[in-house]
């Protein structure tokens, strides 16, 4: 199967962003992925970013927050053989 690491927190202002991907224990390499996150409330502020690979399997990206609150995030995966998503809520401070 496929195993989807997420990052642990985010804040506001500017942050690291890596996600680490795992298909039958091996890194997923040369996938397309990217990273979404939007406020609940503030639909404006809605961006997507390209995440690049840095180390096998493992795709970074640099994702602004810019104010507090609840914000969905999303990391979208895609490669030949699979087309798939993670989402969740996190509170930003």
């Amino acid at each position: 199967g496929l195993e989807i690491v997420l990052p642990d927190s985010f804040k506001k202002g500017s942050n690291a962003v890596e996600v680490a991907l795992f298909e039958q224990g091996k890194p997923l390499r040369q996938a397309q992925v990217s990273f979404f996150a939007g406020n609940v409330s503030e639909s404006g502020y809605d961006v997507r970013y390209r995440m690049t690979e840095h180390l096998p399997g493992v795709y970074v990206t640099e994702v602004h927050v810019p104010f507090p609150g609840t914000w969905l995030m999303r990391v979208d995966i895609v490669t030949e053989t699979i087309k798939t998503g993670r989402r969740w809520f996190t509170e930003i401070k």
